[in-house]
């Protein structure tokens, strides 16, 4: 069967972001009884929040730059913050239209290596990184707030699954970052554990796949414990802004006391970190009332959402669009995830194409 071009492949992708978000604000709207009324709520921010929220829009991008920078920093390959500019805009792009953020990395990767000019195993190695321990600290900080109470307080009656489901997700995630603080008793446990699950070939994908990932992440944390902190904390002004966005939507709307606005902010965007759909597109937006309800009336929880979305979501996906245009790589990004995808599969029958 001949293989779909890198263009269509893309507008496949980018239709189907498109078409469930639609779905999502359309739900949200009958379920919310919004009218176009209800979105005057924006008119009456006012001009200083209007301001923050631009501001947070472009540091969004001046964090994620610092970030890529820090972790190529500790790979001892240096890269410009023109370099990190286009693999931040790469990486959010096709994060976004693709399940699980799955094609995010390797286009940080194309860009890494294709116009930063490092070395493809360090630029998958930064690229992968900090993707790991980016959704780590974002859902480690996401569960301090659940915990302390400053979470959404969401109708368990049919957000139960959902969240369920994300957060079993959320687990497998956050077990590399975990397993990386003792690799060798981590892969250890792993390779027991792919042994007495041989006959499942699920499992033993995805025992191999987390020993795989501890393995690279640990590459990061031999440098130094310093390296490693700086790792993890350079993502706390990233996700400042980003969170930022949202949390000051809610708190000028809502009433709500600014770290409340924070947690449930904080909660609500690890949720759209571990969506199933492409960018959590449809489930962010149909799922506004739950989360920012209580305080806000639905017709306000999806004005919120929606704006947060704008600044966070649908304008990288324009920016990234005219960047792809510009710059090209589409079809290198495929080739990168589909080289990956076969390294996963020879991993899983014994053979490691890394270097293992």
């Amino acid at each position: 069967m001949k293989r779909l071009s890198p263009g269509l492949r893309v507008a496949l992708y980018l239709s189907g972001f498109l078409v469930l978000a639609g779905a999502g604000v359309a739900y949200a709207i009958v379920q919310s009884g919004a009218t176009p009324a209800s979105f005057a709520a924006v008119f009456t921010l006012s001009g200083p929040t209007v301001a923050l929220l631009f501001f947070f829009l472009f540091a969004i991008y001046g964090t994620d730059c610092v970030r890529y920078r820090v972790l190529a920093w500790s790979v001892g390959t240096p890269i410009t913050w023109g370099r990190a500019l286009h693999s931040s805009i790469a990486n959010f792009f096709f994060s976004w239209i693709t399940p699980t953020a799955a094609f995010g990395a390797p286009a940080a990767t194309v860009m890494l290596a294709r116009r930063g000019g490092i070395p493809w195993d360090a630029a998958a190695l930064i690229a992968f990184g900090k993707s790991m321990t980016s959704t780590a600290v974002l859902l480690g900080v996401a569960f301090v707030f659940l915990l302390a109470g400053w979470g959404p307080q969401v109708d368990a009656t049919w957000m139960a699954p959902l969240l369920w489901a994300s957060g079993i997700v959320a687990f497998i995630l956050a077990l590399p970052v975990l397993g990386v603080l003792w690799p060798k008793q981590s892969v250890a446990a792993l390779e027991r554990l792919e042994h007495k699950v041989s006959g499942r070939p699920w499992l033993v994908a995805l025992a191999v796949g987390l020993q795989r990932t501890i393995e690279r992440l640990a590459v990061l944390k031999r440098r130094s414990r310093w390296a490693w902190a700086a790792i993890l904390l350079v993502h706390l002004p990233y996700f400042a802004a980003f969170i930022g966005v949202a949390a000051t939507l809610d708190h000028a709307l809502s009433g709500r006391t600014l770290v409340h606005s924070i947690g449930v902010s904080t909660v609500f965007t690890a949720f759209t970190y571990v969506a199933p759909t492409p960018g959590a597109s449809g489930l962010a937006e149909g799922t506004s009332a739950q989360f920012f309800g209580g305080a806000l009336s639905g017709e306000q929880a999806i004005v919120v959402v929606l704006l947060f979305r704008s600044f966070t979501s649908y304008v990288q996906i324009l920016i990234g669009l005219v960047h792809l245009l510009w710059v090209g790589g589409t079809s290198e990004v495929f080739t990168r995830v589909r080289r990956g995808a076969r390294e996963e599969g020879d991993a899983a029958d014994g053979g490691f194409p890394d270097g293992r």
